[in-house]
């Protein structure tokens, strides 16, 4: 399981090395090794919850959708179109955006015990606009800090089809 850094804090788990510290508005985004893994946080400064941690490959499945999210932004803004671009990238966690308010909203998503559809958790980290566009002005800086991403292939790019996505345990939601 993936923790964030405040979380491992509390819990006493050493991390081996914070590579790099960005400030995206008033959002941090950290890359942090811990062993042999990278993952890429994302937190909101003053609140434990408020987090959301990916491996290499969900930042990197996140990168290569940036056009389509651009996209989604693009017509939120300016047709007010109604709709929501969720871009899933592993496991429980997702990048939407949505009508109403506007944001990149990268979020924990969960299965209601009582079966259903899926939910958004509070575990999450919702961009503004402008901090979105902060992020696009780092990204070379932030990719650059982060070691061999250029070799990473995310596993979504390996499914031949939806029951192997589902026996997948980087991708498969809630497994």
């Amino acid at each position: 399981m993936v923790y964030c850094r405040k979380i491992i804090q509390e819990m006493s788990i050493e991390i081996d090395n914070i590579l790099s510290d960005f400030m995206i508005g008033g959002k941090k985004l950290s890359i942090i090794e811990q062993g042999s893994e990278v993952f890429i946080e994302l937190e909101v400064e003053d609140a434990v919850h408020k987090c959301v941690s990916m491996d290499r490959g969900k930042w990197k499945y996140f990168c290569d959708h940036l056009e389509k999210i651009k996209l989604a932004v693009k017509n939120y803004l300016i047709r007010a179109r109604e709709g929501t671009y969720a871009l899933h990238l592993g496991k429980n966690l997702f990048v939407t955006v949505t009508h109403g308010v506007p944001c990149i909203d990268f979020r924990k998503w969960y299965l209601p015990k009582d079966g259903g559809f899926l939910k958004p958790s509070l575990n999450g980290v919702a961009l503004k606009l402008d901090e979105f566009e902060a992020l696009m002005e780092t990204l070379i800086d932030i990719n650059d800090d982060i070691p061999y991403l250029d070799s990473v292939i995310p596993c979504q790019y390996s499914h031949q089809n939806e029951l192997n996505c589902q026996h997948c345990t980087q991708s498969a939601p809630m497994n």
